[in-house]
């Protein structure tokens, strides 16, 4: 067992929502810190559009001073299946208005109940979001900024620096470099007609030298200066990523009995670690009955450490630390 936390994570805050399911498809949620203590509580709305529905959670700024979450106050009748809106509202925690609301498009998911998350900058109090498939950054006093558009944009992600972007529509992994206004096609997708590939796990390695994706069983490592991507094969579909080093990193893989392929197993996940060099993986951490999706390992500011959280599906969920070894 873990019986020390590095001196570099004891300052550390963890920062955690729980909900709990109430009629008319309304979660109450209650975001916390380490210490147990509420920081906000409050009732979100619960998308669901025909055969598709997302799960909004609520998320707080790295520095702890705003929350974002849905509320159906700031949506409109443009609301459809094929743009996806849904209404978003930003507070400042030591208030309790909106500082404001605006639409967003959701991101195209593959299972009805999959959360979605609204990245935060880590350079300053700004979110990023999809607004009419433009990538924009917006403040808390209502301004924005455009970083990019793409044509059917499904997903994306932002560098921690923000010097790049990589984005995705339902074909095509793209990286944006804004400086050098470039847009390079990173890996376009084959396959059956008409099927829809849904890239997940986007994740920068700690110097920005590559970037992280998968879609399927399989991660791919796209080096951004010399512009080559690598394929590694998973024994299973993969949920999540983060990096370890500049050379590894840690992914979720795992089952969901909804999946076509997976009918009749049980769900269950594996955190694994890849070694980029030697394209050797090992087992860190494996439960069966637990639902991959809920796993979205984070390496800790000291880098020895994981924090996940576990969804159990008789109920409840726990938030875990893991160091890197499995222990």
């Amino acid at each position: 067992p873990l019986t020390e936390i590095p001196a570099g994570d004891r300052a550390a805050r963890i920062y955690y929502w729980d909900s709990n399911l109430l009629k008319g498809g309304w979660f109450s949620r209650r975001v916390g810190d380490t210490a147990g203590v509420p920081v906000y509580t409050r009732s979100g709305l619960f998308a669901d559009a025909g055969t598709m529905s997302i799960g909004f959670d609520a998320t707080i700024s790295p520095f702890g001073n705003y929350i974002l979450s849905s509320n159906s106050k700031f949506l409109s009748s443009k609301w459809s299946l094929s743009q996806r809106w849904i209404g978003f509202g930003l507070r400042d925690v030591r208030k309790e208005d909106y500082n404001f609301g605006l639409e967003i498009q959701a991101p195209f998911q593959e299972y009805k109940d999959e959360p979605y998350e609204v990245p935060w900058s880590l350079k300053d109090t700004a979110f990023f979001v999809v607004v009419a498939d433009t990538l924009k950054k917006y403040f808390p006093d209502g301004s924005s900024q455009v970083l990019a558009h793409l044509d059917g944009i499904r997903t994306f992600s932002v560098s921690p620096s923000e010097r790049y972007f990589l984005m995705a529509d339902d074909q095509t992994v793209y990286l944006s470099r804004p400086a050098a206004r470039m847009l390079e096609e990173v890996k376009k997708f084959g396959g059956l007609l008409g099927r829809t590939t849904f890239v997940r796990g986007m994740a920068w390695s700690p110097g920005e030298r590559a970037v992280a994706f998968a879609e399927g069983w399989n991660i791919w490592v796209y080096d951004l200066n010399r512009k080559k991507l690598s394929e590694f094969g998973t024994d299973a579909k993969v949920f999540s990523i983060e990096w370890i080093s500049d050379s590894s990193l840690v992914y979720v893989e795992g089952d969901r009995p909804s999946d076509m392929q997976q009918l009749g197993r049980s769900y269950r996940f594996r955190i694994s670690e890849l070694s980029l060099g030697t394209g050797e993986k090992a087992t860190l951490h494996e439960r069966i009955g637990q639902d991959p999706l809920s796993i979205s390992p984070h390496r800790s500011p000291s880098g020895t450490l994981l924090l996940f959280s576990e969804n159990r599906l008789n109920g409840g969920s726990e938030v875990k630390v893991m160091s890197l070894d499995g222990k």
